[in-house]
């Protein structure tokens, strides 16, 4: 028992060393009397007093220090017992010029302010705290600042602490922004020393952005889902915690995240999810975003006799070698498994062809597919009597796609160039069910169908690029894309003298250029895309002579030339050129 008592005391000694050693150091703060600008005496409560008298207002003079014959025991010192205003008095007031009571009579008062109430001190900052048990969280950039009152003498300065380092002078706002966590000290201390119990408060800063991680419930294959799954968010933060994680689905309004999505309520095809989490103190997540396929098409599956097989009025008959072959196509996920069953026996999975029994009798075969994302066939079943198979024929080829173009075309630089007005017909044959349609789209438009009696045009120069689509009458498709570049622009006309312009003459209101008779008029034409095929000209409405040579020797006068540039898409630009040929 003796034993114990020793360890635990032993212990608690142990304890004890490390807080005395490590002890946080506090300004010390002395107890004092405080004049304030108007000469108001403040003293702390707990000084003692004396009292002393001298004849010269000289702090040099000589001072006497007062006895109470009356009450000796509470004098020298003395204490005040009452907080805030007190007097010391005496009767009556004498006027200090004929040395004589003054009337009516009044007491001399000479006041003392007396203080043995602290500061208080609060703490205010920028930003709201989040609460999580006994732990306040802030967001990056925290400020705080500390006001403090005092309601007597007023408060002399503020100190501060943070993480037990020493106490420091407050002066201006405190900023923290690194991510950890803090305690601060606070107390404040008024004019005559009275000091505030130390205060404290403890927090951390957050500045980590939550994590939003993605789960599919149910089947899915890489960024296929089927129609029975579902898309969970799940959230987390190191710190303060999560707070709210939003979602925007293919551009809907942006909504709150509170339950798994569900893939049955969206319509089969192509989704964007755009997710994001704020944290408790505003802490905002970079957005996410999650590109899938809802699936909730099911495979398709052939059956196909393999084998001899004989077809009578409307019956076909098989042999013992006669097998039957499954296959399944799915234009998404992809094919899983098949399975079937013959005679309601037990469904077996599929692997390869197998032999129909040979017996008489009725013969029953169920069978399905299932993909990738557990998409499922309905069970089909043949029933069959004396041998007898339905056979299907499965048109599984989408039909052999062409295109042409009509009307002016030009190929260079591996390039297709043709005018606003030629035509681009489309053309599909299917040597198993027939087509049904053709659609197009132009430059990631909407798909528009095609008529075989009218071609497609394109207007506006440029690069287009054209996706057609061809359409069996069981809906097998072709797609076929191509591009090319149209030019609706003629070319530039350049024309340049051999020398410049010697004057202007004026000619019914028209101004023109003078040129000297041995001057040389140059044409020529530029053509951004497919090049100049040619270049044409009349002078003063004569017939049009296709442009080879430079034209000159020109004889004195008014000159009109119409100038007509043609590019190989046969576009073509006309201007005109007026001036005047002077003899000398």
């Amino acid at each position: 028992m003796v034993k114990n008592s020793i360890r635990k005391l032993l212990i608690y000694y142990l304890l004890l060393i490390p807080i005395s050693i490590f002890a946080q150091v506090q300004p010390e703060h002395q107890k004092k009397m405080f004049t304030n600008e108007q000469g108001r005496v403040y003293i702390n409560k707990a000084l003692p007093l004396y009292f002393k008298l001298s004849t010269s207002p000289n702090p040099n003079s000589e001072k006497h220090l007062l006895e109470s014959q009356s009450s000796p025991q509470f004098t020298n010192p003395m204490y005040f017992d009452k907080e805030g205003l007190n007097y010391i008095y005496t009767p009556w007031a004498v006027d200090t010029t004929t040395r004589k009571v003054i009337t009516p009579k009044q007491y001399v008062k000479f006041e003392i302010y007396v203080d043995s109430k602290p500061p208080v001190t609060k703490i205010k900052n920028n930003l709201t705290a989040y609460d999580k048990g006994d732990t306040l969280f802030f967001g990056p950039d925290l400020k705080i600042t500390f006001k403090s009152e005092d309601k007597t003498s007023g408060v002399e300065k503020t100190y501060y602490s943070i993480n037990n380092e020493d106490f420091k002078e407050y002066s201006s706002e405190l900023s923290f922004e690194q991510e950890k966590s803090y305690e601060i000290k606070y107390y404040s201390v008024d004019k005559v020393g009275n000091v505030e119990k130390v205060r404290s408060i403890k927090f951390t800063i957050d500045s980590s952005k939550p994590l939003t991680n993605l789960k599919i419930h149910g089947a899915y294959y890489e960024n296929i889902i089927s129609g029975g799954a579902s898309i969970a968010l799940k959230s987390q933060d190191a710190f303060s915690g999560v707070s709210t994680t939003y979602y925007l689905l293919d551009n809907n309004e942006l909504q709150v995240y509170h339950k798994p999505i569900s893939a049955s309520t969206l319509r089969e095809g192509k989704h964007t999810l755009s997710y994001y989490t704020e944290d408790e103190v505003q802490n905002k997540e970079n957005e996410n975003t999650y590109v899938f396929f809802v699936d909730k098409t099911p495979p398709i599956i052939i059956d196909e006799i393999i084998g001899n097989s004989f077809v009578a009025n409307g019956k076909q008959y098989t042999s013992g070698r006669t097998k039957l072959q499954l296959s399944a196509i799915d234009n998404r996920a992809g094919v899983k498994s098949i399975y079937y069953s013959m005679n309601n026996e037990d469904f077996q999975l599929y692997t390869e062809p197998f032999y129909l029994p040979n017996e008489k009798g009725n013969l029953q075969i169920k069978f399905y597919a299932v993909d990738k994302v557990e998409n499922k066939t309905n069970s089909n079943s043949n029933n069959n009597n004396n041998n007898q198979f339905f056979q299907s024929y499965t048109d599984l080829n989408g039909p052999v796609l062409k295109y042409e173009y009509k009307g002016e075309s030009f190929f260079f630089n591996d390039t297709m160039f043709i005018s606003p007005t030629s035509q681009i017909f489309l053309e599909a044959s299917d040597a198993e069910s027939g087509v049904q349609k053709i659609t197009y789209s132009i430059d990631q438009q909407l798909e528009t169908d095609f008529s075989p009696d009218n071609g497609i045009s394109v207007n506006g120069d440029g690069i287009h690029s054209m996706n057609f689509f061809g359409y069996d009458n069981v809906n097998n498709t072709s797609e076929k894309s191509f591009s090319f570049k149209v030019d609706g622009t003629g070319p530039e006309i350049i024309s340049q003298f051999s020398l410049n312009p010697i004057s202007q003459k004026i000619i019914e209101g028209i101004s023109y250029p003078v040129y000297p008779k041995h001057a040389i008029l140059y044409l020529s034409a530029l053509d951004n895309m497919v090049g100049v095929k040619s270049i044409f000209y009349s002078i003063n409405n004569s017939s049009e002579k296709l442009y080879t040579f430079y034209i000159h020797n020109l004889s004195s006068g008014v000159y009109n030339i119409k100038v007509r540039a043609i590019d190989y898409l046969k576009n073509e630009t006309i201007t005109e050129i007026r001036f005047f040929i002077q003899n000398s």
